[in-house]
């Protein structure tokens, strides 16, 4: 699954990174990247699916030690045109980091793409190379069943998860809910984004 999401932006990572820079989203989404930063406030931080880095260079902004990883090299290409932060291609179901590595792990519209224990393994694989007490942001969609993103003739499954689905996800694999936000769309699924913290 990972390498077709990869395929699917990577086809068009250079549109993608101009379409979704930091002036272009909304200011919701702002608050989201600075209330993230202030939970972590110093340290280490992993942008788990970093796509062309947009996050990555906030946070660096914000004077975080940040790595972002992808699956996607043009992805990370696009990102190291824009910036020298630090960049790897990487997949999120087998993460190249050392146990408790980071103090923050930012993963924004990354589990969507994957479904039951694949998404449970992904999580898992994040809370090991967070550091007890640690932050992480998931940003996930609200809904039921699946979404279907289509662009330009091609598509990919996104899977939806209510409210409470999300709730107990988090909480069957330890971690502490700080807080659930939620923003709605005039599409089938709302945006759904978690703060919670690493139980230790």
């Amino acid at each position: 699954m990972a390498k077709n999401v990869a395929a699917f932006y990577s086809n068009r990572s250079e549109k993608f990174a101009d379409k979704h820079s930091i002036d272009n989203v909304p200011e919701s989404y702002v608050k989201l990247l600075s209330e993230f930063s202030d939970l972590v406030k110093t340290g280490k931080v992993l942008d788990a699916g970093c796509g062309p880095g947009r996050d990555v260079r906030y946070f660096a902004k914000k004077n975080l030690d940040v790595i972002g990883i992808d699956a996607s090299e043009k992805m990370i290409k696009e990102a190291r045109k824009r910036g020298d932060e630090k960049y790897q291609v990487m997949n999120v179901e087998e993460l190249d980091f050392d146990n408790q590595k980071f103090d923050g792990v930012w993963c924004n519209t990354v589990l969507i793409f994957f479904k039951n224990k694949k998404r449970e393994k992904i999580l898992n694989e994040l809370r090991r190379v967070l550091k007890p007490g640690g932050m992480i942001h998931l940003g996930l969609k609200e809904g039921s069943g699946t979404f279907l993103r289509e662009i330009n003739n091609e598509s990919i499954t996104q899977y939806l998860l209510s409210q409470a689905e999300a709730r107990k996800f988090l909480e069957d694999n330890e971690f502490e809910i700080l807080e659930i936000y939620v923003n709605e769309t005039n599409q089938d699924f709302n945006f759904l984004n978690i703060f919670a913290r690493k139980i230790e």
